[in-house]
């Protein structure tokens, strides 16, 4: 009956074949969709649970049976509570998700039974989607049911094994070009529709830095695209605009008092490099200007550049001698605190200190928080100084300013930084404003930030994971 085992599964925007094998003893048992390359990124968990109608049933008892006792109890006999679920987790639709689950399952049993407990459980392997992930040439590149542990496979892939010569196939293929040093498209199209092993696919053209040139690829995250080919029209741009390039790195060189307050902090070539990169990138693609796609406004982007490039530099080498000159006072008070203050706020103060100021931070740091360095060194300034301060609100204040950026650090950790939501990179910011208003409350906050509105971001980012 294919309305209880379907020849197709619809995944992300997707319809995918999906084949049957029934065996224990083997690693296919269950179900096995074929998901082209460009499409794993775009899978989410949501999705994966409820698509085989035949197997719903057994998924259900066997997720009731895996809950702990206490959740378990007010929900049998399993097989006949799994069949009352059964019925209105159907009427869901064609991919009912764990979560609907959840509410069923709590409106049946009065007790709360959340997504993250039956996320939990414990399933027999042919319970779980097996994912077959195929390359442009229909080959296998990775399997498997652990679809956290297929991405993070895909993408170390990726980044291992950098661009990738065009193969046989991809030689005629118009969206997959590697060393590219120029913008050679009349139109650069946010989306294509193409056919990737007899599956119709809507993927986006994405233009990849890879330092000395870059590589046209397709990515099936829309978002993703459009942060990576920014990056990648900034490069084509930088190599457009060399030779003046080159002139604003040699300026910047020539600013002792810059060179010398940055050289603790890390290489000088690197450093003149970036800030004249960024400087490129405010005078061709300032904050909230549309993403070049035409020849024309590529052309445009780049000329703007021109006339406006060195001076734009020098401009920056100016704010960032005064963002270092900053940095060089709160090392010397870093140095003064008294041993009597506690270890675990020394430290953390330091930590703050080396999170604003390290080697390549002029890279890392974007607009328009590059600008705002100089304000959040003088709130750490004004915190150090507060540190012997013994009355109860201002030690309060250290301590909570402590907890947030841990709480912050720990989201962080989950995932690699190219991974991190556009919420988990705002709440970098976010952390340091709240730093402003708890010790230089006369420069007022850029964000609407407060302990409440803090850990609102902090409970939902702990929720989500902060992954993109």
């Amino acid at each position: 009956d294919r309305t209880q085992l379907p020849e197709v599964l619809r995944l992300a925007g997707n319809t995918l074949p999906v084949s049957y094998h029934f065996d224990p003893q083997s690693p296919r048992d269950g179900a096995t969709v074929q998901v082209p390359e460009p499409l794993l990124a775009k899978l989410a968990h949501a999705e994966l649970h409820g698509l085989v109608p035949g197997w719903r049933l057994d998924k259900i008892t066997a997720l009731i049976r895996g809950l702990p006792k206490a959740l378990r109890r007010p929900l049998v006999p399993a097989p006949d509570v799994a069949r009352v679920a059964h019925l209105e987790w159907s009427r869901e639709g064609a991919s009912p998700t764990l979560a609907e689950l959840a509410v069923i399952l709590t409106r049946i049993g009065g007790q709360p039974v959340t997504r993250d407990d039956l996320a939990r459980v414990e399933l027999e392997p042919w319970l779980k989607l097996n994912l077959r992930i195929l390359d442009r040439e229909g080959q296998r590149i990775l399997e498997g049911r652990d679809l956290d542990e297929l991405q993070r496979l895909h993408r170390r892939r990726v980044r291992d094994g950098g661009p990738r010569a065009p193969t046989a196939t991809a030689i005629s293929d118009p969206w997959e070009r590697v060393d590219l040093r120029a913008f050679d498209w009349a139109v650069l199209p946010e989306t294509v529709r193409v056919s990737r092993q007899g599956v119709v696919l809507d993927l986006h053209p994405t233009l990849i830095d890879d330092g000395q040139s870059v590589t046209l690829t397709l990515l099936a995250d829309a978002a993703d695209a459009q942060r990576r080919t920014r990056a990648g029209v900034l490069r084509l741009l930088a190599i457009g605009l060399e030779p003046i390039l080159r002139q604003a790195q040699k300026l910047l060189a020539s600013r002792r008092r810059l060179m010398l307050l940055h050289q603790p902090v890390g290489s000088a070539q690197g450093f003149v490099r970036a800030l004249a990169e960024r400087a490129l990138e405010r005078v061709c693609l300032p904050e909230g200007s549309p993403l070049p796609r035409t020849a024309e406004a590529f052309e445009a982007a780049r000329e703007r550049g021109r006339p406006e490039l060195v001076a734009a530099a020098e401009r920056l080498g100016i704010a960032l001698e005064t963002t270092l000159e900053r940095h060089h006072e709160i090392k010397l008070a870093l140095a003064r605190i008294p041993e009597a203050v506690d270890g675990a706020l020394r430290e953390d103060v330091s930590e703050a200190l080396h999170g604003l100021i390290h080697e390549g931070f002029v890279a890392t740091t974007p607009d328009p928080w590059l600008d705002a360095l100089p304000r959040y060194l003088k709130a750490l300034g004004r915190r150090i100084e507060k540190l012997t301060d013994p009355r109860p609100t201002a030690v309060e204040a250290q301590y909570r300013l402590r907890e947030a950026r841990a709480r912050r650090r720990a989201i962080e950790a989950r995932w690699p930084r190219e991974e991190w939501s556009s919420e988990l990179l705002a709440l970098r910011w976010w952390v340091e404003e709240y730093g402003i208003q708890l010790y230089a409350q006369e420069m007022k906050t850029q964000l609407p930030v407060s302990p409440k509105r803090l850990e609102a971001a902090f409970l939902s980012l702990e929720g989500s994971g902060g992954r993109r």
